[in-house]
């Protein structure tokens, strides 16, 4: 388990169109701000779109509020080490 985000593999999704692969949690809670929430999501897609193109799984990715201070190279490797595993 990461102090920034928990990624979670989702072995039965009620996706009607089977499209979506990647489902982002933010809370308002802890993410107070709607611009803070957009740039987060943003950016996560951003780095993990490219890898799920390749992938047939479905993720649910809980965001944590540390995120809020790393920047998108910081994420990126983050990321990219997690879904590696």
């Amino acid at each position: 388990m990461n102090i920034y985000f928990d990624l979670k593999e989702l072995t039965y999704v009620s996706d009607k169109k089977k499209r979506k692969k990647l489902f982002l949690v933010l809370s308002s809670k802890v993410f107070k701000k709607a611009y803070e929430r957009n740039l987060i999501k943003r950016r996560l897609r951003a780095i993990i779109y490219p890898f799920l193109k390749k992938e047939k799984k479905k993720y649910l990715l809980i965001v944590k509020p540390p995120i809020k201070d790393l920047s998108f190279q910081e994420l990126k490797s983050l990321l990219e080490e997690s879904l590696k595993k």
